[in-house]
């Protein structure tokens, strides 16, 4: 199913089905009344792991939490855990053989932990979270910027969504603008940009902090940056003097 549905899409109603799984894309936490409009009777479930990872690892029904992060509980058979940096790491008897990878191929065994390509945590009661990818990394004035691993020091003071997308700033160097929804409020707002003052040099602060209400999606439910940044709902709450 795609992460974002209108009535253009689909008008039909789908009484017939009874239970509907979401997976390779972000949950549509915030489109559940427009899902419940197409598919009255069904139970609905957001699935992790299908892509990147090969199993399914987690699932949990779509009433437990109004957090479209929330992945739910580890599924039988398999294990999961993070490193030191954050990322999910799993083991399943139900993975790939292997990956071609650099150009070398890559057995995997039932013993073997594997990366997600995530950045999670457990929550109680069992339930994880994911936090972003792990491949977002460039340079900045010389130091390595990993966009997950800021999204991770965001996420620990902001509840809602965030994303980064890319833009040079009025020196020609390559950085980075943190877009947040819904809106902040002061409070929010200071605790936000206190994890860069306090937790990294400048070359890791964003070049401004912006939000929208709600973030545009591709059909897969990705965010579409480009009509993210395109976008006049945009407000500029703070910028980087460089």
């Amino acid at each position: 199913m795609p992460g974002s549905l209108t009535d253009s899409v689909i008008r039909k109603e789908f009484r017939g089905i009874i239970r509907l799984n979401f997976a390779g894309a972000p949950f549509p936490q915030n489109d559940m009344h427009k899902v419940h409009s197409f598919f009255p009777n069904a139970k609905i479930f957001n699935n992790y792991g299908c892509a990147e990872a090969m199993p399914r690892l987690t699932i949990r029904s779509e009433e437990i939490s109004e957090d479209g992060s929330n992945i739910g509980k580890v599924l039988p058979g398999v294990e999961m855990k993070t490193d030191e940096e954050g990322k999910i790491l799993f083991k399943s008897p139900y993975s790939a053989v292997g990956f071609y990878d650099n150009g070398k191929f890559m057995s995997l065994t039932e013993d073997m932990w594997i990366s997600s390509g995530d950045f999670g945590s457990e929550l109680e009661k069992g339930y994880w979270s994911v936090k972003g990818r792990t491949n977002e990394v460039f340079k900045r004035f010389g130091e390595k910027i990993s966009i997950p691993q800021l999204l991770k020091s965001v996420f620990s003071k902001w509840g809602g969504s965030a994303v980064f997308y890319s833009e040079s700033d009025s020196g020609g160097e390559r950085g980075h603008v943190l877009v947040v929804s819904p809106r902040p409020n002061e409070k929010q707002l200071r605790d936000v940009l206190s994890v860069f003052r306090s937790g990294y040099s400048r070359a890791h602060w964003p070049i401004r902090l912006e939000s929208v209400d709600s973030f545009p999606l591709l059909e897969n439910g990705k965010v579409d940056r480009v009509s993210l940044m395109d976008s006049n709902d945009r407000v500029t709450h703070w910028y980087q003097r460089i």
